[in-house]
């Protein structure tokens, strides 16, 4: 090697130390002082992309790496960490594109192959996250991370025991191996096994200053109720990570559920007033702002971001959100609209396709919809605009997509064993869960209004008579499905099972007033509202629960086709896709439900 190219290997070397150890500001100095010729090697250009994404200055990043990417597209690690820059900046579809390119380029790339399998794993998209585990199993079949991802997989899927299983032998295979200790912990906080799930969380921060695991440890003090050890965890991890979104949303998430307005937000503000250019925080901060209809301070840091990235997709997608509740339908629409031609994304989809609906361009919203239907076919989020847009268009294919005769039903809740009457579990049931609802109002992310939510699974919990509640669901819910007619054809019947498992319960406290905004449960098949305590002496239509009118207020041209009056040790269930809300009731008295959501485990019902 010459000297020049020895001193230039040096200087490439000066400028990835200064990068490394978080001085990127120092190493862009460094480029921006070197003699144009080397300036512009691709090498440098590189370096000086990578610089600017840990300065957060993304835009000037990508526009290094579409430069770098027009002459040299067959650059593996240029492909790569364009991927990272365009994830940064919430496109995760063309973070996509580039992973699979460079993995195509080098097929034994861990990095990209990682960072499309964490893609795959973030946008649920576990169908794909498999075929790619398949595809590359040769190639990474002796690196750890590949069972970790199958672990992750079945995490997401909540087959939770099945992942503790699966990290529990990676553990022991790689007892240094922390990233599958934690998820370990987390298929453990998850199976309700919360001791279990903070003793293992303990022995990694006693070994490590883990911000994920202060992150999982907060997660199991909040659902323990525990809530100032859990805020301490929470900023534990902030503290260790300031750009850490899933701690900053539990933390808010906790204080707003405890009326702790005086905390509430602060975190978000500490952390972008001394990094101003965390774009996806300041993106996470607008959406808890909007959620709380804290809507001035929303436009605010809107404003601010915008002020500095004005091209920003999330912060137009927030901004027009806010323009939509404002009922400036035509720019919010224009907004939402420029937005999904940009990234694609699953919830821009969903903005777009409410406002296509609102403006009635009933095409429009119709094209997204089967779009998304193709991406994301069990989604019932999906399914439910897919009906709204038929209600709206053809009326008699709309009642035959609902099929209201055979899809909401209502039973009274079987008698366990050990009871005498119904009133009795059902006090029994009232004094349990009112003990567990020891927040002071509803999550920021949920339905319901004037009321509050438990977390975790309710039915997991280990407590004999949550597992004879679970029993009166799952013989109610097996009747339900033998009822159902047989159609391959119809996204919800092709899917009926005899075999299924419940994988979200919990149970909500609404007070004086209290409701639920019309809403669906896309994660489910099966859904349902199970009345333990109903109060005393209300008006037919007070508390009522109303199927098949969207939340998008349109008139008369979208009315309830379906309301049930609520009576204690009632179970109602319906599709998952079918859209639901409550009406508000007067009473001091509580109205207690243990809802839960169901999905096949089968293709077929046989008998």
């Amino acid at each position: 090697m010459s000297g020049s190219q020895q001193q230039f290997q040096r200087i490439l070397q000066q400028i990835t130390s200064k990068i490394q150890s978080n001085e990127a500001e120092k190493a862009i100095s460094i480029i921006e002082a070197l003699p144009t010729a080397i300036k512009q090697h691709p090498n440098v250009q590189h370096l000086q992309a990578l610089a600017f994404k840990v300065l957060g200055q993304l835009p000037a990043s990508l526009l290094l790496f579409k430069q770098l990417l027009s002459q040299y597209p067959n650059q593996a690690e240029f492909q790569n960490n364009a991927g990272n820059v365009y994830k940064d900046l919430g496109n995760t579809k063309l973070a996509l594109e580039h992973y699979l390119k460079a993995l195509n380029l080098k097929s034994d790339y861990l990095d990209a192959f990682k960072n499309a399998m964490l893609v795959h794993i973030e946008e649920a998209d576990y169908e794909s996250a498999r075929q790619m585990l398949n595809a590359y199993s040769m190639v990474f079949s002796k690196h750890p991370v590949t069972q970790k991802f199958e672990a992750d997989v079945l995490l997401g899927q909540k087959q939770y025991e099945s992942a503790a299983n699966l990290y529990e032998l990676i553990v022991q295979q790689n007892p240094s191996y922390t990233v599958a200790k934690l998820g370990l912990a987390a298929a453990l906080r998850l199976s309700e096994r919360l001791s279990e799930a903070k003793m293992l969380l303990l022995d990694v921060l006693n070994e490590q200053a883990s911000a994920n695991a202060h992150y999982q440890f907060g997660l199991c003090l909040f659902e323990d109720g525990n809530y100032e050890k859990a805020e301490h965890a929470f900023e534990q991890a902030i503290l260790l990570k300031p750009s850490y979104r899933a701690a900053h949303n539990q933390l808010n998430e906790m204080l707003w559920q405890l009326n702790n307005m005086t905390k509430f937000g602060s975190s978000y503000q500490r952390v972008l007033q001394t990094e101003p250019d965390l774009s996806q925080l300041r993106e996470d901060y607008v959406d808890m702002l909007i959620n709380a209809e804290h809507y001035d301070l929303a436009v605010e840091q809107i404003e601010i971001g915008l002020n500095s990235t004005p091209s920003q997709s999330g912060l137009l997608a927030a901004k027009s959100m806010l323009l939509a509740n404002q009922q400036n339908y035509e720019e919010a629409y224009e907004l939402a609209k420029q937005v999904w031609t940009e990234r694609q994304s699953f919830r821009d989809g969903i903005e777009f396709i409410k406002l296509a609906i609102k403006m009635e361009d009933y095409q429009a919203a119709s094209k997204i919809i089967d779009k998304l239907k193709a991406e994301y076919p069990e989604n019932q989020l999906v399914q439910a605009y897919h009906a709204t847009c038929l209600k709206l268009t053809d009326p008699n294919a709309y009642q035959e997509f609902i099929m209201l005769s055979h899809s909401i039903k209502a039973f009274e809740l079987p008698v366990p064993e050990g009871y005498d009457c119904l009133e009795m579990f059902l006090s029994d049931l009232k004094a349990l869960l009112s003990s567990m609802h020891t927040t002071n109002t509803r999550p920021l992310q949920q339905t319901l209004r004037k009321g509050t939510q438990t977390p975790g699974r309710l039915l997991e919990r280990g407590e004999p008579l949550l597992n004879k509640l679970k029993w009166a669901y799952e013989s109610t819910v097996s009747k339900y499905i033998s009822a159902l007619p047989d159609d391959d054809q119809h996204p919800f019947l092709r899917r009926k099972s005899k075999h299924f498992k419940i994988t979200g319960s919990w149970s909500v406290k609404l007070d004086n007033l209290g409701f639920h905004v019309n809403h669906v449960h896309p994660d489910g098949w099966i859904s349902s509202a199970c009345y333990i305590a109903v109060p005393d002496n209300l008006s037919e239509s007070e508390g009522c629960i109303r199927f098949g009118q969207s939340p998008l207020e349109l008139g008369d041209k979208d009315t309830p086709d379906l309301s049930i009056t609520p009576q204690a040790g009632q179970l109602v269930l319906f599709p998952s896709f079918m859209w639901h809300g409550t009406l508000p009731y007067h009473s001091e008295q509580m109205r207690l439900t243990a809802p839960f959501d169901v999905v096949p485990i089968a293709e077929k019902y046989n008998d």
